[in-house]
């Protein structure tokens, strides 16, 4: 029975991790998105390695200015910019009316 490196790897990483984190899976791949990255990618690459499960790639990277904008506000800049194009387009209208 062949086992799924990326199933295991995203249950090790569940784990692990704090419950705000996210893991995405995609194929052979995981996208985790969690507080102190950093921190905690040596500490899943090994736990990772021990299970039989090594990483082939791994990156890190920082939040993105969309990160740090959802995270305040609870949505994308992209639904920010689509609300303010509509909310202009109506006020538009109504000027000419």
């Amino acid at each position: 029975e062949s086992v799924d490196h990326a199933i295991v790897a995203a249950e090790r990483a569940q784990a692990r991790l704090a419950s705000d984190a996210t893991i995405e899976r995609e194929a052979s791949q995981l996208r985790i998105r969690c507080s102190r990255g950093a921190e905690m990618a040596p500490g899943l690459v090994q736990d990772l390695a021990e299970t039989g499960v090594p990483a082939r790639r791994i990156e890190v990277a920082g939040p993105t200015l969309d990160d740090v904008f959802l995270d305040l506000t609870g949505r994308s800049l992209r639904e920010s910019n689509d609300i303010t194009e509509n909310t202009e387009n109506t006020d538009t209208q109504g000027a000419a009316a």
